[in-house]
């Protein structure tokens, strides 16, 4: 049995919990948790890969395989940008949503909500529908494409979040009605 760092159990806790990050996000996150650079992270990926406990296809991690969401990948970009500086604890949700995020530092809870074309009321409706919660929460709809924003009305405040055609992650207000 192998012994690993806590920066390694970090990443496999991670993993284990949504399944795959990109290499930029899994040294994101262990610089916010642990101050890890670069270099630093590039050798923690090395010995977890080569103890057997993680996969890398091309730049992407996983514990399961080469099968990855990349609305995940998206996700993880959006609640890393929403953040901040913190390290954000990651969690798997339940359908429609991707996966949700809490941020101890703002004592904020990230969701990230998935808005296939030609969903977007059924969306709105859901959102509007949650429970009031307890801790602050935003919501984060990510369309498939831009021109979604415009058919999006939801008495929740809300962001939407789309890829531009630069392939960046473009975050806007929805309209409220």
């Amino acid at each position: 049995m192998s012994f690993l760092s806590p920066q390694q159990q970090y990443l496999l806790a991670v993993l284990k919990e949504i399944g795959c990050l990109r290499k930029n996000q899994a040294a994101e996150l262990l610089r916010r948790k642990y101050g890890a650079s670069l270099n630093a992270t590039n050798c923690i990926i090395r010995q977890t890969k080569d103890i057997g406990y993680l996969r890398v296809y091309e730049n992407i991690l996983s514990t399961v395989g080469e099968g990855y969401n990349g609305l995940i990948l998206q996700a993880v970009d959006i609640v890393l940008a929403v953040c901040a500086q913190d390290a954000p604890q990651i969690m798997r949700t339940t359908n429609p949503f991707v996966l949700s995020a809490y941020s101890e530092q703002s004592d904020l809870i990230v969701k990230v909500l998935h808005v296939p074309a030609g969903k977007e009321a059924k969306r709105c409706t859901t959102v509007d529908n949650m429970q009031p919660p307890e801790t602050q929460t935003l919501v984060i709809l990510l369309l498939d494409e831009p021109w979604q924003l415009e058919y999006l009305h939801t008495k929740t405040a809300c962001l939407a979040a789309y890829l531009q055609k630069n392939g960046k992650l473009k975050l806007a207000k929805c309209r409220r009605g």
